[in-house]
Parts: C-alpha cells; structure tokens; sequence
C-alpha cells in the first residue's frame, strides 16, 4: 500500500518553528526542489532515513520549487511535489516554501539545493551538508553515506 503522504505549505519561519517544538530530538530537515536532479535522487535515502530512525528522530522536507514570480502562488507546485512525495514514500512531514527559493537560500545560506539540516537534541544547528564545497565528491553528499552516521551520532 502506498505510505499516506501529505504536503502543506509553510514559510520558512514556520519550518524552523517545527523544528524548534522537536527538543530532545535530532531533526534532519531536507531542502529539496523538483528541478534539482541530486534532490530528486537522495529522496528514497530520506525515506530510508525515516523508515530507519523515525521513532527516535525527527525528519522534514521542504521543497522549494517556489520562484516567487508574479501571480505565481506555492500551491502550484503542490500536486508535482506530492507526486513525488509519493512515489518515495515520504511518510514525513513535508512542506513546499511560500518564501522563494532565493530567499531560502540566502537564509539557509547557500547558493541552492540540495541542502539539509541536521538539529542537535538542544535544537541547536548543529551541521549543513551541501554539494558546494565538493566536500562530498562529484556525486554531492548521501543521506544513508554521510548523514546518517552524524544523526547516530548525536543521538548517543
């Protein structure tokens, strides 16, 4: 049976709101956008993640294929994002950004996507991965190859 998937959308101070009611546990929260071809391929390791760890962990998603452009509203992009939600059996809470995308990335202080945050218990941040740095190779970071052992980490 496909996993019951659901999408809302939610600004980014509303995301980080989320994250801060989930002290005392560690919060993994993907950025992701549909154009984004390395986004689209970590999606099954975000459900793996979940799947793995979800009782003890908390994870999210956001998507952020809102441009912002004139007449253009966030609830466009929700049945493309929820099918693809879908297809990778994100049982999480995901949500599609009503910032733009170029705001996202000036406050998540990146050039774009993917990004993902890990949170400390202390809901502190406690790591950014992204693919800018190379730091991860050619191929960008893994959630299941670099992120999760992080997360095991600071569960500890």
């Amino acid at each position: 049976p496909a996993a019951d998937v659901k999408v809302e959308v939610a600004s980014f101070a509303q995301v980080q709101a989320e994250v801060a009611k989930h002290k005392g546990k560690v919060v993994v929260v993907d950025y992701w956008s549909s154009w984004c071809p390395p986004c689209v391929k970590e999606l099954p390791e975000m459900a793996q993640l979940h799947k793995e760890l979800g009782k003890q962990i908390v994870c999210f998603t956001v998507d952020v294929d809102f441009a912002g452009a004139d007449g253009e509203k966030p609830e466009e992009h929700r049945e493309n994002v929820l099918g693809i939600l879908t297809q990778n059996q994100l049982s999480m809470r995901n949500f599609i950004s009503s910032d733009p995308d170029m705001t996202v990335f000036k406050k998540l202080n990146v050039g774009s996507v993917p990004a993902l945050h890990v949170f400390d218990r202390g809901g502190k941040l406690h790591m950014t991965f992204t693919n800018e740095d190379e730091k991860f190779g050619k191929d960008g970071f893994s959630i299941l190859k670099h992120v999760k052992p992080v997360v095991l980490q600071l569960m500890k």
